[in-house]
């Protein structure tokens, strides 16, 4: 997580949603979907397959 803060990402994608949400992350869908915020930046973290909806569709996520 320090690295995407660190890089300015605005999306993590992975399978293993679980060692991305920390207790300060806001969880949006349990499993799927959390914001992980700092003072300084924001962060998405979107399971795989949640994700992989989002491209298909061409929805644009917004923190």
């Amino acid at each position: 997580m320090e690295v995407a803060l660190a890089g300015r990402a605005d999306l993590v994608v992975t399978s293993n949603f679980k060692d991305f949400v920390s207790y300060r992350a806001d969880v949006r869908e349990p499993e799927r979907v959390a914001i992980h915020s700092t003072a300084d930046a924001r962060v998405i973290v979107a399971h795989l397959f949640t994700a992989a909806a989002w491209f298909r569709d061409g929805r644009i996520v917004i923190p």
